[in-house]
């Protein structure tokens, strides 16, 4: 299809759980089917999406936070928000932490995590890697692998941009604060 519609018209694949493996198609000795997928394309480069957003509360997945955000992407550093909250903290690592906070330090750790990200979400980024990336952006991804202690940018400002720091990648909607609602995750 990519033939017919261009690769850089390509939208994200959807998935559909329309079984599950506890159904009675799974005790048959064979693959189970239980998902549908919607492949669809845009009309061209040029069209712009909306995307629907659902409700989500913090999850882990924002892990990083960009020490520097005023300045020029390219010069951004990131630290893990486990770090930052260890470092804040006075200790040298997670075992540290877990002498201070007790049995309990995992979800403590979880909640100052998540009133951060919601308190700063524009310095709150998931780091994934992207599905099916466009070449200008697998270029990019590459270079980063070589450099890794440094963001690199594909896009312009005025476009979209996508991020890359070492083997992950991410663009404004993989930050927190990508909608102005500062109470809840926004994800599509």
């Amino acid at each position: 299809m990519d033939e017919i519609f261009g690769r850089a018209n390509k939208l994200p694949i959807v998935t559909l759980r329309s079984g599950t493996t506890a159904s009675y198609r799974s005790i048959n000795e064979c693959p189970v089917n239980v998902s549908e997928y919607v492949v669809g394309y845009k009309a061209s480069e040029k069209h712009k999406l909306n995307p629907v957003y659902i409700e989500s509360d913090y999850t882990e997945d924002y892990s990083h936070l960009i020490l520097n955000l005023s300045e020029d992407p390219k010069k951004w550093r990131l630290q893990n928000l486990n770090d930052y909250f260890h470092k804040k903290e006075d200790c040298k690592n997670w075992r540290e932490f877990k002498k201070i906070f007790g049995i309990s330090w995992k979800n403590i750790r979880f909640e100052m995590k998540k009133k951060f990200a919601f308190e700063n979400p524009d310095k709150v980024v998931s780091l994934n890697t992207l599905q099916k990336p466009s070449e200008k952006i697998l270029q990019v991804i590459d270079l980063s692998k070589k450099d890794r202690d440094k963001v690199h940018v594909a896009g312009n400002p005025s476009d979209s941009q996508t991020f890359c720091f070492g083997f992950s990648s991410w663009n404004r909607d993989n930050m927190c604060g990508s909608t102005q609602d500062e109470k809840k995750i926004h994800r599509y």
